[in-house]
Parts: structure tokens; C-alpha cells; sequence
């Protein structure tokens, strides 16, 4: 009843002036047990470092996320 997406560009290339590498948004869903949506909320941050480091640092805040619903 959870769900979570990440999508952006991680480099080393691909970036532009406009949407540059280390832009990464996220998208967290979560329905009711009645198959309801009870959530949906999503954000764009900008990460930086090499293209591994961002791509954990976005697995990180994803998890987080999840953490953050799951808690409240």
C-alpha cells in the first residue's frame, strides 16, 4: 500500500543549465486499506557529487521518506 519513484539525472552527463546532473525528484503513494489514496507527495531536490554518490544519496532520501510516512 506503499509505493515510492525517483527519477533525475545522475551524471556525468545529461544535465543542462535549466535541469542540471544532481537533480532528482521523488514521488511517495500510499493507500488506506480500503484502496483509497490517503497520500500522495512529491519533491524535487538538487544532490551533489559523483554519479554514485547521487544515486545513494537519492536511495536515502527515498527511504526516508517512506520512514517519515510509516512513522506518522
Amino acid at each position: 500500500n506503499l509505493s515510492v519513484s525517483i527519477t533525475g539525472i545522475a551524471g556525468p552527463g545529461g544535465g543542462d543549465p535549466l535541469i542540471p546532473v544532481g537533480t532528482v525528484w521523488f514521488g511517495w503513494a500510499e493507500r488506506t486499506h480500503q484502496n483509497q489514496i490517503e497520500l500522495i507527495q512529491t519533491v524535487r531536490k538538487q544532490l551533489h557529487g559523483t554519479r554514485h554518490e547521487i544515486r545513494q544519496l537519492a536511495s536515502d532520501v527515498a527511504l526516508e521518506g517512506i520512514l517519515e510516512i510509516l512513522n506518522r
